[in-house]
């Protein structure tokens, strides 16, 4: 049995697959995909901590991009940049101290896999749900598009 499922997967309304997963330990990520096109394809989440001084002048599309991407608001900020779907994807986790995980959900999923690690939830920790993921990935898509829009080779 797999370690995290797929729990839904769509299209978004600027036309970037998006995808909400969700692991054993019931902790949810929400990733969105972009295009080949897109001007972000390839570039990283922690751009950052990227030099500029080592990007050379045939890249000085990249530097407003890599600006772009590190100002992108999403819950607890990217921690995902990579290909995954078979295209290049950026994502975010529900994995931080004030998140706690679905284990409910993950038991029912994962049966005998899911172990819970997680006693007593904190009175500042809240299950991030479904839903919750779905509008995040939705903030996420607008935000690559904008991206998109602004940022694209002529």
């Amino acid at each position: 049995m797999t370690k995290s499922l797929i729990e839904k997967q769509w299209i978004t309304d600027e036309n970037y697959l998006a995808t909400i997963t969700i692991d054993y330990s019931g902790i949810r990520c929400g990733y969105v995909s972009i295009p080949t096109d897109h001007p972000a394809n390839g570039l990283n989440y922690y751009t950052s901590s990227i030099s500029l001084d080592d990007i050379t002048a045939s890249t000085n599309l990249i530097v407003p991009v890599m600006q772009a991407i590190n100002n992108i608001e999403v819950h607890g900020e990217l921690t995902y940049g990579n290909i995954k779907f078979d295209q290049w994807t950026f994502g975010f986790d529900c994995a931080h101290a004030w998140d706690y995980p679905d284990t409910v959900k993950a038991a029912k999923l994962f049966g005998s896999l899911h172990k819970q690690y997680h006693s007593d939830i904190l009175s500042d920790q809240i299950i991030r749900t479904k839903s919750f993921c779905v509008s995040e990935c939705a903030e996420l898509s607008a935000q690559l598009y904008t991206i998109e829009c602004n940022h694209k080779q002529e």
